[in-house]
């Protein structure tokens, strides 16, 4: 005789009443008691691998935070006629997972009748990424801002502080985008723009070339990376 998983345990007690095991043997359908530890075990293993994964994904980013940019620069603000050329830098390098420590500066000058056009500009902050694909970053960097303006011989420094967040992003296995956009105090209150693009030459050289707009200013860079 077998009974069915809809049999109840009173069905249960009545047939082993009538019934002799002698006779038949008195068996069940009905499968074994889940293994809830063993299910809670796999469930748990299951949800530290998918934790290492994505830790994985974002240790095996494509995207250098450690390196240093050695640029050629362009600068036209509107309250000084000619447009000054230079050369600058900017340095990067990750404090610990997810932070990094930044440092932009750039000098440039012009000369136009005669007079001597010179601009310095100094950027220092600090960073946080995150990576939520493989082929995609995200960074917040909070900066202080310091430039300095020398013509007609006087000297003129602005002091102020700026929030830029943008993103990269690979186009190619060897095209790097990066869009972002900044919020600053400094000349005035006032939101501007960034687009870069790079070629990765190889895994730690890169060319590239980045174009701010400002109310007040539009910046142009081209140059080098080296990751470091």
């Amino acid at each position: 005789m077998v009974l069915t998983c809809g049999e109840t345990s009173s069905n249960l007690v009545r047939w082993r009443r009538r019934v002799r095991r002698r006779d038949f043997p008195l068996r069940t359908s009905c499968p074994a008691p889940p293994l809830r530890p063993l299910r809670t075990l796999l469930t748990a293993v299951v949800a530290l691998a998918s934790a290492g994964a994505a830790q994985a994904q974002y240790l095996d980013s494509p995207f250098k935070y450690n390196y240093l940019e050695l640029n050629f620069a362009m600068t036209e603000l509107d309250d000084v006629p000619p447009r000054q050329e230079g050369f600058g830098g900017r340095l990067s390098i990750a404090a610990e997972e997810g932070v990094r420590l930044l440092v932009v500066y750039d000098e440039m000058e012009a000369k136009q009748d005669g007079v001597q056009f010179r601009r310095q500009e100094l950027q220092a902050g600090v960073g946080f990424m995150t990576s939520p694909a493989n082929s995609v970053d995200m960074i917040l960097d909070i900066k202080y801002l310091r430039g300095e303006s020398k013509y007609y011989g006087k000297n003129r420094t602005e002091h102020g502080y700026g929030i830029e967040f943008g993103t990269r992003s690979l186009l190619h296995q060897l095209v790097e985008l990066d869009i972002s956009g900044e919020y600053r105090e400094w000349f005035k209150s006032e939101l501007g723009a960034r687009v870069g693009l790079r070629f990765l030459v190889t895994e730690n050289f890169a060319i590239g070339a980045r174009a701010t707009w400002f109310e007040t200013q539009e910046m142009l860079t081209a140059g080098l990376r080296f990751s470091l």
